[in-house]
């Protein structure tokens, strides 16, 4: 995105900056650049993959700016590309502030110039929370407008399984949800009407001139006062001492009542519970992003916290949560005197780069020194085609390209043969990196498209290995080619008759049936023939005519949103996220309904299925009909049946139970066909729905054709059909594409 960042801030200023550099953005997936003027005045740009985050992001700076908060001013914005410029507030941090300090410092004493800045962020605070809760719009708050039970819960069960299971904290499971369900309900009982920061923490307050500004805010919501000065004092890696902790909560205790009118023996009532909810919310982010990441340095923190665990338990849990008293014993016996950070687990991470042959071989800095550098050059360019030039190695048309090549497959064989026999022959011998570099000329087709295909591969044949990418030559890649994770098709992709067509692909699936594959990789990007199933879906849809793809996510989301936010999939992708639970295909579509254009019919398709028919004559058929819902169905052995008869469907059966449903009496010839997992259907279905929560379609179209509405077959004939839901079917899908190929 750097070019992309380069281009708005040309847009902006007329001109492009004199210097862009890197800024390092803490535990986030987010990306800045400081962008310097020929005059030397700065800006920073920045970049979010999450178009939500941005959208909350924006719209609290400029109202919290309004409210004379101290919030960087906004200066432009892309949110299409995920892209902003704001006001350059430099790099000190109140963490970096206090550390420095506290290097002058004599020991054991806290230092008066941290102190003084410790007292100016916590008077400042209750004005952003009683001012901020009337300047936002918290209908805009991510992932919820408040942080009530449902959030808490999240909170709870991020330590439960991010810190507790990673780190092998003994607890019983009905007593430990017993507690969590206690502590919320305690904790509700307080004012929940101010602005919660949520991350109202040392390293998320800049000091400009001495004074504070406020930054990484997107996350604010309703909720209690308390939270936010638990947040900031029981700071795990700040370690503050009781005595200053102490005293910064009586000076922010005056600030709170001079601005609310609150009191403070109320304050104070709950202010004990909320200390125990931030800590093991923290704890749960320090076992993610350590034990789970692998990032050491969110590790450093667990021995203060501990320690800070240790301090509560001394003045008693604010009401009796013996489960967590149990677990909290525990981390304080194992961590609290540890003088350094815990390691994490160890394991082999492959490093895998493309590279331009004119920068040469990407260096190992791993140390270890061994691995391969394939030299792609031996393969076509698709550089040399005009139509294919502006391209990178992740556009669908360079993979087209390459894979009708003969030598590509020959090549991929040799290189998947020598990587996986290293990295088996690595992990038996507790070897710790290994590095895996695809040369090309320009380092921007050939080298990118097996730097991506290695990745996703080494991804689903082992999936304990950790696996590091980068494409060493993307600065150089033309805007039209940057990676963004919403980009337009081009017109010339869509059908000739340009009728709008949006397309949903269920990806929210759990894949429990494929046992450890599915719990390590989402079906989404498991790959089958070459292409990730999303790949499939995705190249099927838009060639019936899809502009726009709607993808839902909630098992691996991250993973399947930032393969999108990397892969341009020929049309605009919107991402519909399932945060709580999977919805099934019914909830989910109803979930995604604010993104559906509505001008043309929905083309809905499981992502674990592959249908080797024409969607767009399946659309056609349904646009003639006039039905309701068109559902591609086959004459195949399957255990469930959908049954339909002269007028459309009327009942299922499922002949492995031996049941029947009939949503209304049958009226002539009666036929019984297997749902493939691909239909269309007509936006005025969604004003049909008035089931809530996870259901699935199957009971929906039978209630809808029970109020006379017309669901209708698309009988494909005799085309293949290929399902990946078992490790079975996954393996005859393989096969049957592989072969093909061949």
């Amino acid at each position: 995105m750097r070019n992309a960042i380069i281009a708005l801030y040309t847009h902006t200023y007329g001109r492009p900056p004199h210097a862009i550099e890197r800024i390092a953005a803490d535990g986030s997936q987010r990306v800045y650049w400081r962008m310097r003027a020929a005059d030397g005045g700065t800006v920073v740009g920045g970049f979010g993959p999450d178009a939500d985050e941005n959208r909350t992001f924006l719209a609290y700076s400029r109202a919290l700016r309004a409210a004379s908060l101290p919030v960087p001013e906004i200066f432009a914005e892309d949110l299409n590309l995920g892209l902003w410029i704001e006001e350059d507030l430099g790099d000190t941090t109140l963490f970096a502030a206090l550390s420095r300090a506290r290097k002058d410092a004599a020991p054991g004493e806290f230092p008066a110039s941290a102190l003084t800045a410790y007292e100016r962020v916590v008077a400042l605070l209750p004005r952003i929370q009683s001012r901020g809760a009337k300047a936002v719009d918290f209908s805009l708050a991510y992932p919820r407008p408040a942080f009530d039970e449902q959030s808490m819960m999240w909170d709870l069960n991020y330590f439960k399984y991010h810190f507790l299971k990673l780190a092998h904290v003994p607890f019983r499971e009905q007593p430990l949800e017993d507690d969590f369900r206690k502590l919320v309900t305690h904790l509700l009982a307080a004012d929940t009407s101010f602005f919660l920061y949520r991350d109202f923490q040392s390293r998320n307050i800049l000091l400009r001139d001495g004074e504070p500004w406020l930054v990484d805010y997107q996350g604010g919501r309703r909720g209690a006062a308390q939270y936010d000065i638990a947040s900031l004092l029981y700071d795990g890696k700040a370690d503050l001492p009781d005595s200053v902790r102490d005293h910064l909560l009586r000076h922010y205790l005056d600030a709170f009542e001079a601005e609310t009118g609150g009191r403070r023996e109320e304050f104070l009532n709950f202010y004990p519970g909320y200390v125990l909810v931030r800590i093991m919310q923290a704890m749960g982010a320090y076992g993610y992003r350590g034990f789970f990441e692998r990032k050491p340095r969110f590790l450093e923190s667990v021995p203060h916290q501990a320690r800070n665990i240790a301090g509560l338990l001394a003045k008693g849990l604010p009401i009796e949560l013996p489960e967590i008293e149990r677990a909290f014993r525990h981390i304080v016996a194992e961590w609290a005197e540890r003088p350094r950070p815990i390691e994490p687990p160890k394991g082999l991470r492959v490093h895998v780069a493309s590279f331009s042959y004119r920068d040469g071989v990407p260096a190992d800095e791993s140390g270890n020194g061994g691995g391969f550098a394939f030299d792609c050059r031996s393969l076509s360019n698709p550089g040399r085609r005009p139509e294919l030039s502006g391209r990178i190695g992740t556009d669908p048309a360079i993979a087209r390209f390459l894979e009708a090549l003969p030598e590509t497959e020959k090549f991929w064989r040799h290189v998947a043969g020598l990587v996986d026999a290293h990295v088996t022959n690595f992990r038996e011998r507790n070897f710790t990196d290994f590095s895996v570099s695809f040369g090309c000329t320009g380092g921007q087709h050939r080298s990118v498209y097996f730097a991506e295909r290695l990745t996703r591969w080494l991804h689903e044949r082992h999936p304990d290995v950790t696996v590091d990418l980068r494409h060493t030559a993307e600065a150089r890649w033309k805007l039209a080619g940057d990676l963004s994770p919403l980009k337009s098709a081009p017109a010339a992709r869509r059908r000739a008759d340009d009728r709008v067509t949006d397309g949903m692909i269920f990806a929210a699936g759990l894949g429990t049936r494929l046992g450890e594959l599915g719990a390590t990789t989402p079906k989404a990007l498991i790959e089958v023939g070459g292409l990730t199933m999303l790949e499939h879906t995705a190249r099927a849809l838009v060639a019936a005519g899809a502009g726009r793809l709607v993808v839902n996510v909630h098992h691996h989301a991250g993973a399947i949103e930032q393969f999108l936010a990397t892969h341009d999939l020929g049309a605009e992708v919107i991402v519909s996220r399932e945060v709580e639970r999977p919805l099934e295909t019914g909830g989910g579509l109803w979930h995604a309904r604010e993104h559906f254009r509505r001008e043309g019919p929905i083309l809905a398709h499981n992502v674990d299925v592959i249908l080797d028919a024409d969607l767009g004559a399946l659309l056609d058929e349904h646009r003639a009909s006039g039905a309701l819902a068109t559902l591609a169905v086959q004459e195949r052995e399957t255990k469930r049946y959908l049954l339909f008869d002269d007028d459309g469907l009327f009942g299922r059966e499922d002949r492995a139970r031996g049941e029947r449903t009939e949503a209304r009496p049958p009226r002539g010839a009666v036929r019984a066909y297997a749902f493939s997992g691909v239909h269309a259907c007509s936006p005025e279905l969604l004003d049909q729905v008035t089931e809530r929560g996870a259901f699935a379609l199957p009971p929906l179209w039978l209630r809808l054709a029970a109020a006379g509405h017309a669901i209708r077959p698309w009988l494909v004939p005799g085309e293949r059909w290929y399902e990946i839901g078992s490790p079975e079917r996954l393996a005859a899908a393989r096969t049957a594409l592989e072969s093909r190929a061949g």
